[in-house]
């Protein structure tokens, strides 16, 4: 029972709803020798929708299922005939200033004649005005009312370790036909990345002709908890027991990487090379992406200051990408290089490092994208990027909820 008074809620929202509306108003408006305010019109309309569906779909419904042709798109035309008819009916009363009008206590303006036909009627004799059957509206295939198709709204939840993850895609096989509209309406992410991986945690200085090899030990570090890290192993393993040190400058955010002297008597600082390799895969920040450096390579100085700003929270920018049948949908473009995506999140890992976290889309846009021919899935695929050029690769566990709008098979 439960699911018939949710198909019937559905089904009367939309045919109550605005782009039904709008477009019975355009019928009638075609159909009338009468100037029309439609916005005028408007309210008036809406009420007599949801007057008639509740007068008559219960009895709709029953006859069409007797004659063994139940069928929600015709429910909706025949819903849409009597509604056009007793709306002219209205029109023209209201146009004709010499026969009274009586106002319902609901705003309604109904003429004394259609007042009088306010219930159902089984009697073949009654003016098209009321419902007696559907025959009695005429053959609805050639009707010239347009039919709103009957839709349905299906929310599925998809757990990351259910697909199967191939080069940064997660594929879920997925089977849902007509879908006409789609919206991620909720992401849930598990929060433990790391931005100090196998693949950016190796560098080197060179002292002298001595060239010294240093890992960092994986995980997530803030800016300032990497520099003590570092400078830490610096000292550890450095073979002519300088002194490193590497900091954040705070008023200019930029991460300085010096040596000190050796002794105050020393004339001369002591000085070395800095070298960083790439990153061992295309989607991992390198290492000196990390601190803000823009080369691989420094040479025989002190002291060396980042171009650039540091950044410890590789998903400040995350970016949701949506695949059907192998295909993206492109629900937002950018300037770069074409790149497009979903939806755009971001998460503070200094803050949340370590626990799930359920994510608010940054785009303040309508987040529903209206598919332009309806989409028969098999498969649904998920990407996520932390920048424009490649997908988050590492395995990330994430729940994603998506709202489809479809038309339901019968």
């Amino acid at each position: 029972m439960n699911n018939f008074n949710d198909i019937f809620q559905k089904l009367k929202r939309v045919f109550t709803s605005d782009k039904n509306s709008n477009y019975l108003l355009q019928l009638i408006a075609e159909s009338t020798n009468i100037s029309l305010d439609v916005q005028e019109y408007k309210s008036t309309l809406t009420q007599l929708q949801s007057m008639i569906y509740d007068m008559y779909v219960q009895q709709i419904c029953s006859d069409l299922s007797n004659r063994g042709k139940l069928n929600l798109e015709e429910v909706l035309i025949i819903l849409n005939k009597i509604t056009i008819n007793r709306f002219q009916d209205v029109i023209r009363q209201d146009a004709m200033s010499n026969i009274n009008q009586t106002v319902e206590p609901n705003g309604l303006y109904i003429s004394d004649d259609a007042k009088t036909n306010t219930q159902p009627s089984n009697n073949a004799n009654d003016t098209p005005n009321t419902y007696a059957n559907p025959d009695s509206l005429g053959d609805t295939t050639k009707t010239n009312t347009k039919v709103i198709p009957f839709t349905q709204t299906t929310v599925y939840h998809f757990f990351s370790e259910d697909s199967v993850l191939k080069s940064g895609r997660y594929t879920f096989p997925f089977v849902l036909n007509s879908i006409k509209s789609i919206e991620v309406s909720g992401l849930k992410v598990n929060c433990n990345i790391y931005n100090v991986t196998d693949a950016n945690n190796k560098f080197s200085v060179t002292e002298g002709s001595q060239k010294i090899n240093i890992s960092i030990p994986i995980g997530y570090y803030t800016t300032d908890n990497l520099c003590k890290a570092i400078s830490e192993l610096l000292n550890h393993h450095s073979v002519n027991k300088y002194k490193y040190q590497l900091f954040r400058n705070p008023v200019k955010n930029r991460i300085y990487f010096q040596c000190n002297l050796l002794s105050v008597k020393d004339s001369k600082p002591a000085t070395f090379s800095l070298h960083f390799p790439d990153a061992v895969t295309r989607n991992e920040p390198g290492l000196n992406d990390l601190l803000g450096f823009q080369k691989s390579e420094y040479i025989n100085n002190n002291m060396y200051v980042s171009e650039t700003h540091p950044i410890d929270n590789i998903l400040q920018d995350m970016y949701l990408k949506v695949f059907i049948n192998d295909k993206q949908i492109p629900r937002i473009t950018t300037t770069k290089n074409g790149f497009s995506y979903f939806e755009n999140y971001s998460i503070d890992l200094n803050q949340h490092f370590g626990k799930s976290v359920t994510l608010l889309a940054n785009s303040t846009s309508h987040q529903v994208f209206e598919i332009s021919e309806e989409l028969d899935c098999n498969e649904l695929s998920i990407e996520l990027w932390n920048n424009t050029k490649s997908p988050i690769t590492r395995s990330t566990e994430f729940e994603c909820t998506f709202t489809f709008e479809h038309t339901p098979n019968y």
